[in-house]
């Protein structure tokens, strides 16, 4: 958009979806799901992989990786 700041590092992913802002959700080379500001600009990154962010920010399900808390 006209006089948005450049969106560093998304020349380098696959862009696939949007956020509920209009900012663009991709992934890199070694997967690491990001989204970028398009207002204010710099990358957030929201999941290590793209199975990750599945399960984490689509289906609201934990990692079945990580460590479970002690019982």
């Amino acid at each position: 958009a006209h006089g948005s700041p450049p969106l560093d590092g998304i020349e380098r992913v696959v862009v696939f979806s949007e956020d509920h802002g209009g900012n663009p959700v991709g992934y890199d080379v070694a997967g690491v799901v990001s989204t970028w500001d398009h207002d204010f600009g710099g990358e957030v990154r929201l999941a290590a992989s793209f199975a990750q962010y599945l399960l984490r920010k689509c289906l609201k399900l934990a990692d079945p990786r990580a460590p479970r808390p002690a019982a």
